[in-house]
């Protein structure tokens, strides 16, 4: 996240609220050197809850180093990406890691964004069928 003030805290709220088991969800944080409240909005909301959660800063490197960050610290079999102006389906994460567990072929699954009129264009994540598949011979998804 970025000077997210305005569109952070219903972010981290959707995957906060996810149906999935609390214990097996670790949440992590990259901010790009935000200026506003944005940092202080992700430590009032992480706080409050009993999810694993961590925070660290780019140092204004940029999404690409925000998103190594995440490889680098995160100990999860799998990493789901969500910017900070992205509201996910409170199913999302359910459904995609029984997507990707259902076929062991995949290297990684993708979402499709919708948008919905609000105070500020809000893009909302749902379960796409796009995948891209592990290079194995001779086998199909």
């Amino acid at each position: 996240m970025r000077n997210a003030q305005d569109t952070i805290g219903e972010t981290l709220n959707a995957v906060l609220n996810q149906d999935y088991p609390t214990e097996l969800v670790e949440v992590i944080v990259v901010d790009g050197g935000s200026s506003d409240s944005s940092v202080a909005i992700v430590k009032l909301l992480l706080e409050r809850t009993q999810r694993r959660w961590k925070l660290y800063s780019d140092g204004g490197r940029g999404l690409g180093f925000a998103r190594q960050i995440v490889i680098d610290r995160g100990r999860g079999k799998y990493v789901v990406y969500v910017d900070s102006d992205v509201v996910i389906e409170r199913d999302l994460l359910r459904r995609h890691l029984e997507f990707m567990e259902s076929r062991p072929n995949l290297g990684i699954g993708l979402s499709k964004y919708l948008h919905k009129e609000g105070n500020w264009l809000l893009s909302v994540w749902s379960l796409y069928h796009q995948y891209i598949v592990l290079a194995t011979a001779g086998e199909r998804p």
